[in-house]
């Protein structure tokens, strides 16, 4: 009989919010599951390798931690294993539209909306309390963090961050790599690489160095 475990990369914060929520709201979904530090070597340091070489065990993993940089560095790591695949968790106070698509290895927190024909890609993160309107996009490995609203016909690009009860308004297009600034008010198209700074709501978004 098959053993179906999962990894969740991720020491502290969201990977324990993961975990807390996976194992008591599905405790039989998996027969482990397991908190992993992003590190050098990490399949042998976390003992991942006699897993990854059974054929009776099914492994999955889901990021629990949203910085990129640390997300590329397990990404290049499990790359070898065909049999190492991402797992995506919606919790079930979430209301996802039936015609919103949803990626792999998406985590969507509790009380999160996902609207009419929406787009999710693969690794996104929708922390608890936010929403996504209809017909927008969330491209992949990008990160909405508590209480974001993002209305209808947005586009979010990639490896983006928005910040806590940030707005996004109607018909936005955000390029990858953004960092937005909590209690931010997007309403103008933002090009790729850019911060966006709430506490200087007179000055225009800068370029990242």
């Amino acid at each position: 009989m098959k053993k179906n475990g999962l990894v969740i990369f991720g020491s502290k914060g969201t990977a324990l919010e993961l975990e807390d929520y996976i194992t008591s709201l599905l405790p039989d979904e998996f027969s482990f599951v397991k908190r992993v530090y992003i590190e050098d070597d990490l399949i042998a340091k976390n003992n991942l390798t006699a897993y990854l070489n059974d054929a009776d065990v099914q492994l999955q993993y889901i990021f629990g931690v949203m910085d990129f940089e640390w997300r590329k560095k397990a990404l290049d790591q499990i790359a070898k294993y065909s049999n190492f695949t991402p797992y995506s968790f919606i919790h079930p106070n979430a209301f996802v539209a039936s015609t919103a698509v949803i990626g792999k290895g998406v985590f969507i927190h509790a009380n999160v909306s996902v609207s009419t024909e929406c787009v999710i890609e693969d690794h996104v993160l929708l922390h608890m309390n936010s929403s996504v309107g209809h017909h927008s996009k969330i491209s992949s490995h990008a990160t909405l963090l508590p209480g974001v609203r993002v209305s209808g016909n947005v586009t979010i690009g990639e490896r983006c961050i928005i910040g806590s009860n940030s707005v996004v308004f109607q018909g936005v297009s955000i390029g990858d790599d953004n960092r937005i600034d909590c209690l931010s008010y997007i309403k103008s198209d933002l090009s790729e690489n850019m911060i966006t700074f709430a506490a200087m709501p007179t000055s225009k978004p800068r370029r990242k160095s």
